[in-house]
């Protein structure tokens, strides 16, 4: 908050409570120059409401901070190369 106006405090949320995963599997294939790779993958996270966290302004509290809960999923393809 303090990029938008610096007599905003800034706004601290620890989130302790969720979990991750991920996952992948590659395919590669050598050529006489190097090697191909082909890596599809999945990342998922599950995340919990963060701490409350005061906001102030010229140190009176103003407001209070919160980092919702939230889930999010990540399907990729990587390439990449060898030399």
């Amino acid at each position: 908050m303090s990029d938008a106006d610096p007599r905003f405090s800034d706004v601290t949320n620890d989130q302790n409570s969720g979990y991750g995963l991920r996952a992948s599997v590659g395919a590669a294939r050598d050529f006489g120059w190097g090697s191909l790779v082909i890596e599809p993958f999945v990342r998922y996270w599950d995340i919990g409401d963060s701490e409350l966290s005061n906001l102030t302004f010229n140190g009176t509290v103003v407001g209070i901070g919160l980092e919702p809960a939230n889930k999010t999923t990540e399907v990729g393809l990587r390439f990449s190369a060898g030399f």
